[in-house]
């Protein structure tokens, strides 16, 4: 069963995240953006990075927070690592 995530990013929710792969620290699976002007900036950023760089170099990505749709109080800091083909990719930050 897929988990899905409410997906922040400055504060505003920008969209559901639902993972349905998980390795280690990287999640990843499909994101549908709230129809916002934030929502779609932040999903034209998204797209726009570089995967392979932003691995390299975690501060190149783009920082939000997941919180659990089943509990929005609980939840942990991200990063979008950026889109490979159309699977959204974020790595989890301790």
């Amino acid at each position: 069963m897929e988990e899905q995530y409410n997906v922040y990013w400055n504060g505003t929710h920008v969209g559901v995240f639902e993972i349905v792969e998980m390795d280690m620290w990287v999640n990843e699976g499909p994101f549908i953006p709230l129809d916002s002007p934030v929502a779609h900036e932040f999903t034209r950023l998204s797209k726009g990075l570089d995967i392979k760089k932003v691995f390299m170099d975690f501060s190149k990505g783009i920082p939000c927070t997941l919180h659990p749709s089943t509990n929005p109080d609980a939840g942990w800091n991200a990063t979008v690592l950026g889109y490979i083909e159309d699977t959204f990719v974020v790595r989890r930050i301790c």
